[in-house]
């Protein structure tokens, strides 16, 4: 116990909370691995309090920007690469490519390893009339099949990406990816993360995650109904809403309580929303 208490104090003083329950956490996994008969109860016990006790160290609520701004931010930049005064044509690629890609993130908030990683012909499936978005059950976290629609809103975006402008990304090149950086090379998780965070602070002056992209489809559309928590966990991919709620409904509590009063005065007075 002493020996624990210890090596938590100083673990305390290098690392944030969420990641000393994480270190806490790993050490009793590894420890049953090791020995499965060891006794790790007093090693949970403590993951679970400091699990109680972890607090994010940078809330998310203030990096949430609201889904149709991020949308509307997409469909701004495609308009830059298109409108903008004549500039290197990898300049206009690349713009009108981010630009897509912010706007399906929007509409469509897949997990950053799934985004990336779309493929022409078996991720991306262009008809004549429509496009459709396929992971197997393999892709997936919760191991079940994704298959929607491209946004009917970006169908004519795509198509405009796919013979203008990845075309001049590819330089000549060959690829079946999606996504092409100005280096005409398959786009990396890294580098799609770290593209997303430099073009939303400029624009927004919030410095927007993809994976926070997530946390706005939940808590947009929860503030337009908290009944829509059911088609959060569902379009997020998530087997039940505790997970949404948990970790991506960054709802304020302002407007939680707005929701709370208005349905409290209809309960209280009935009859006044009939007279309106």
């Amino acid at each position: 116990m002493v020996l624990l208490r210890a090596y938590i104090d100083t673990l305390r003083a290098q690392v944030q909370s969420i990641t000393l329950r994480n270190r806490i956490r790993d050490l009793a996994e590894a420890l049953r691995v090791m020995d499965p008969a060891a006794d790790l109860r007093l090693l949970r016990r403590a993951a679970q309090c400091l699990r109680i006790q972890a607090v994010p160290s940078r809330p998310k609520g203030a990096r949430t920007v609201e889904l149709d701004r991020l949308a509307e931010l997409g469909c701004e930049i495609m308009a830059e690469a298109e409108t903008a005064p004549v500039r290197n044509a990898i300049w206009s690629a690349t713009r009108y490519r981010m630009g897509l890609m912010i706007a399906l993130l929007a509409y469509r908030p897949l997990r950053r390893g799934n985004f990336v990683a779309l493929t022409l012909g078996v991720h991306v499936q262009v008809h004549d009339q429509e496009t459709m978005l396929y992971l197997s059950d393999e892709e997936t976290k919760n191991n079940r099949p994704y298959a929607v629609p491209w946004p009917a809103k970006l169908e004519p975006d795509l198509r405009e990406y796919l013979a203008v402008y990845r075309p001049m990304l590819l330089k000549g090149g060959k690829s079946d990816r999606l996504w092409i950086t100005h280096m005409g090379t398959p786009m990396t998780e890294d580098g799609f993360y770290g593209a997303i965070r430099k073009v939303t602070l400029k624009k927004l002056g919030i410095a927007v995650n993809p994976h926070a992209f997530r946390d706005s489809a939940a808590t947009s559309l929860i503030l337009e109904n908290p009944a829509n928590v059911l088609y959060a966990a569902g379009i997020l991919g998530h087997s039940t809403t505790n997970t949404t709620n948990a970790h991506y409904n960054q709802t304020p509590a302002q407007a939680a309580y707005g929701w709370y009063h208005a349905i409290l005065e209809s309960l209280l007075d009935p009859d006044e929303e009939e007279e309106t």
